[in-house]
């Protein structure tokens, strides 16, 4: 029979053994008391890609590295199964540029903490503004999150009529633009062209050395493009791809694969 005396006899004698087996034994008492106040559950966030680090003002995406992204691509574990899945991907142009802001709508199996109602991705607190890391199929990926919830995301989208003006345009860039011209976001159709209006002006144009002369006029375009637009309202704001207020008086970063609309400012929301 096993008494208390044997076993610190035990102890005395096998010292290495039994603090090895007192770790186990704590190890496995702290496992299963956080297993009681945690449970795997899954949750949707929405992440914006990019460093990952708010504090940081990284380089967006370009094309390369999120058109290897698709649709329903996991990160799984080492027994297979999905901890991450991409549920969508939208993405904007940044300014007409080669950069993109591009949101990922990702369903994650996390831990939460029912204590702390916190969750819980690969030992990583998931939280408005943390980073995330994502290793997909095809492509490693950082990004930030910017919204979450224990439900699918049921964003309703409105459709708005603006009218975008641009003062002293190029005869160029009137030309470029095609009524009827759209830009899919890699869900849906979320910018299409309806008219456009231009009036003829002349400006001054200096020389090399910045002289004005007589033959100093340059032909120049007020331009108008009525569009209409998908946004979401958000405490009476209107947002274009999640970032970008749609109000009169501001620049707007909008393109589609034909025109990128550069120095184009919202004159007017119509409806």
């Amino acid at each position: 029979m096993i008494t208390i005396k044997k076993i610190i006899n035990f102890v005395r004698k096998n010292i290495i053994i039994a603090a090895f087996l007192a770790l186990i034994l704590f190890s496995f008492s702290t496992f299963v008391y956080r297993l009681s106040f945690k449970k795997l559950t899954f949750i949707y966030a929405k992440v914006k890609l990019g460093q990952g680090l708010w504090w940081n003002a990284p380089s967006k995406p370009m094309f390369w590295m999120f058109s290897s992204i698709k649709k329903f691509d996991s990160e799984i574990d080492l027994l297979g199964k999905p901890i991450a899945q991409v549920q969508s991907i939208r993405y904007y142009p940044w300014y007409g540029g080669d950069q993109y802001d591009v949101i990922l709508n990702i369903k994650f199996k996390v831990n939460k903490d029912n204590k702390t109602k916190e969750y819980n991705y690969k030992r990583y607190a998931l939280r408005i503004g943390s980073p995330v890391e994502l290793k997909l199929p095809n492509v490693y990926v950082t990004g930030t999150i910017i919204e979450l919830s224990e439900k699918e995301f049921k964003d309703k989208y409105i459709d708005k009529t603006i009218l975008l003006t641009k003062k002293n345009a190029y005869p160029w860039e009137y030309d470029i633009i095609k009524v009827g011209d759209t830009y899919f976001d890699g869900e849906e159709t979320v910018l299409t062209i309806l008219d456009k209006k231009t009036t003829s002006t002349y400006v001054l144009s200096g020389d090399t050395m910045g002289n004005y002369t007589g033959n100093s006029l340059e032909q120049k375009q007020y331009t108008t493009v009525k569009v209409k637009i998908k946004v979401k309202e958000k405490d009476g704001l209107l947002m274009y791809g999640e970032d970008h207020q749609i109000r009169p008086g501001r620049e707007v970063s909008i393109s589609t694969p034909n025109v990128s609309f550069n120095g184009f400012m919202v004159s007017e929301i119509l409806e």
